[in-house]
C-alpha cells in the first residue's frame, strides 16, 4: 500500500512539467503565428504601396462611358475621386513625334494626374490647352527643360506646346525608353488633335469600310449559295408553287437592285405584260432570276443597260435577263454553269462560280431549262423557258 501512494507523488511531477511543456508551446505557437501574420501584413502593405507607385491609387477603371455617367458616378458617397485618361499612339505604331522621337498621347485631367497616379514628378500639370508634361525619359530624349516649346508632329498637322513638367503614369515603362516618349495634355487638346487626325483619315477609313463591306457580301452569298444548293442537291427543299404575278415578281427584283444600279451609274429596264401568271415557287423563282441580274451586274461597267424580259409563248413562259457588257468568251460558254467555273478571262470581276448553276437547277427543278447566248464585248443573253405544265 504504502509504495502504491508514493506513486501519486511521481504522477504529480509528470503531471506539473506536462502542463509546463503545453504552456511552452502554446506561447511559442502564438509567437510564431503573431511573426506570420506580421510577415504577411508587411509583405501586403508593401504590395500595396508598390503597386500604388507603379500604377496610381485607383480601384476601378471604367471604358466607354458618357461624360454624364461619370458625373453621376462622381456623385456617389463612396467615391472620392474620378478622374479621367485616354491614351493614344502607346505601340508607337502610328507616325506621330515630338522631334524625332515617337510619341504616346494621353489626354488628361488634374485629378487622374495628381491623386488618381501622382504622376508629378517635376514642375507642374497641364493646365491649358498649350501645356503638355512629358515622361522624364523625354529630358534626354529630346534635351527639353521646363519652359521650352516643343512639337508633336501628326498625319493631319503640327501642334505646338510648351512643356510644363515632367513625369508619368507608368514611370517604370518609360524610363528605359529611348525611341518613345509620353505627352500628357489637357482632355480638349488631345481631342482637337484626334479630331483632326480622323477628318485627315477620312477617306482611307471610308475605303476601308467599302472594301470589308463588299468582301463581308461575297462571304454572305458564299455560305448562303452553298447552302442553298446542298439543299436542293439533298432533296430537301420542296418547292410551294402557287399561281404568281410574273410582273409582281420582276418588279420585287428590280427594288432590290435599285440602289446598286445606282450607285453603279447602270439602267435596270423591265419588259413584259403585267397579267401574265406562272406556277412556281416565288421564292426561289426570284432566286434564280436574281443571281442572272446580279451576273449581268458582275460583267458591266458603267453607263451599260440591263433588260429583264418576259413573254407568254404557246406553250411556256420565256424569261430573258440580258446585258451589253463583256461578253462571254467563246471557250466559257460550255462551263459558265458549272460550279465554281471561274473564267480566266474575269479574274478581276466579283463572283464564286456558285450563281449560275443554283440558277439552272432551280429552272430545272420547275420542268424548265436555260441556256446562254453571248457575243464578246457586246453582251450576253440568258435564257430561261419554262413550260406550262398546266397546259398540257
Amino acid at each position: 500500500m504504502k509504495s502504491y501512494l508514493s506513486l501519486v507523488t511521481i504522477s504529480g511531477k509528470v503531471r506539473k512539467r506536462q502542463n509546463r511543456m503545453t504552456i511552452f508551446c502554446i506561447i511559442i505557437s502564438v509567437l510564431l503565428v503573431t511573426a506570420i501574420f506580421s510577415v504577411a501584413d508587411m509583405f501586403i502593405r508593401n504590395q500595396s504601396e508598390g503597386l500604388k507607385q507603379k500604377h496610381g491609387n485607383w480601384h476601378i477603371q471604367l471604358e466607354n462611358i458618357s461624360q454624364d455617367t461619370a458625373e453621376e458616378i462622381s456623385q456617389r458617397p463612396d467615391v472620392a475621386a474620378v478622374g479621367w485618361s485616354e491614351i493614344f499612339n502607346a505601340d508607337a505604331e502610328q507616325p506621330y513625334y515630338i522631334g524625332e522621337k515617337k510619341v504616346a498621347l494621353y489626354g488628361t485631367d488634374s485629378i487622374y494626374l495628381a491623386e488618381l497616379v501622382n504622376a508629378l514628378e517635376e514642375g507642374s500639370l497641364p493646365q491649358s490647352d498649350n501645356d503638355i508634361m512629358l515622361s522624364s525619359n523625354a529630358k534626354l530624349a529630346l534635351d527639353v527643360k521646363i519652359g521650352d516649346s516643343v512639337t508633336v508632329k501628326t498625319p493631319s498637322g503640327n501642334t505646338d506646346f510648351t512643356v510644363c513638367g515632367f513625369g508619368s503614369d507608368d514611370a517604370e515603362y518609360y524610363q528605359d525608353q529611348t525611341y518613345l516618349v509620353a505627352a500628357y495634355m489637357t482632355r480638349d487638346a488631345y481631342i482637337s488633335i484626334m479630331e483632326q487626325s480622323e477628318t485627315e483619315n477620312l477617306p482611307d477609313l471610308k475605303e476601308f469600310t467599302v472594301l470589308s463591306e463588299q468582301e463581308l457580301d461575297r462571304i454572305e452569298s458564299l455560305v448562303q449559295n452553298l447552302l442553298k444548293i446542298t439543299r436542293l442537291d439533298a432533296g430537301t427543299i420542296i418547292l410551294e408553287r402557287n399561281f404568281e404575278n410574273v410582273s409582281d415578281i420582276m418588279h420585287d427584283i428590280e427594288q432590290h437592285f435599285a440602289y446598286r444600279a445606282k450607285q453603279e451609274e447602270k439602267e435596270l429596264i423591265l419588259s413584259g405584260d403585267d397579267d401574265i401568271m406562272l406556277f412556281c415557287d416565288r421564292e426561289w423563282m426570284m432566286e434564280a432570276v436574281s443571281n442572272l441580274v446580279k451576273n449581268a451586274f458582275d460583267h458591266t461597267d458603267a453607263g451599260k443597260r440591263i433588260c429583264v424580259e418576259w413573254k407568254q409563248m404557246s406553250d411556256m413562259l420565256q424569261i430573258v435577263v440580258k446585258d451589253n457588257g463583256y461578253g462571254i468568251h467563246a471557250e466559257d460558254i460550255y462551263h459558265i454553269f458549272k460550279r465554281f467555273y471561274r473564267s480566266r478571262f474575269s479574274k478581276d470581276t466579283p463572283g464564286l462560280g456558285l450563281g449560275l448553276p443554283l440558277s439552272k437547277t432551280i429552272v430545272e427543278l420547275h420542268g424548265g431549262n436555260i441556256k446562254v447566248d453571248s457575243v464578246l464585248g457586246k453582251g450576253s443573253a440568258f435564257i430561261i423557258n419554262i413550260l406550262e405544265t398546266t397546259k398540257l
